[in-house]
């Protein structure tokens, strides 16, 4: 964890691009339920979302929130996420962030404090 920006929770519903699932385990039109929900719910900070092992990567403006579907060919149920400050002009590079895991099923809300500290909850 950087301590620079403060974040808020994201939560959203929309699709996005996974990984393609082996048939017969989980995966689209499983049934399984395998979402993150994303919430930010900061008042001047807009984020970045990555989540490499899904493929995923998206923009939260303040405010926004998603639901995203993730996948992997290993049918995992955590995966890596990394958000970043994503301000106009700033260099993802040395932007601050968080990363960790997050297993499907939970909501992450990112709020607005001295350092980037999502809270992760059902």
């Amino acid at each position: 964890m950087l301590p620079y920006a403060a974040l808020a929770v994201l939560v959203v519903a929309a699709g996005g691009c996974h990984v393609d699932q082996e048939p017969g385990t989980v995966g689209p039109g499983s049934g399984a339920d395998q979402v993150i929900k994303f919430e930010n719910v900061t008042t001047n900070i807009p984020v970045l979302i990555r989540i490499p092992d899904a493929n995923q990567e998206f923009e939260l403006a303040v405010g926004d929130s998603r639901t995203v579907e993730v996948y992997s060919l290993e049918g995992s149920t955590t995966f890596y996420v990394e958000i970043f400050q994503n301000r106009p002009n700033q260099d993802i590079s040395v932007a601050p962030r968080w990363t960790g895991y997050i297993e499907v099923g939970k909501v992450v809300t990112i709020r607005q404090r001295i350092t980037i500290q999502p809270d992760i909850h059902d």
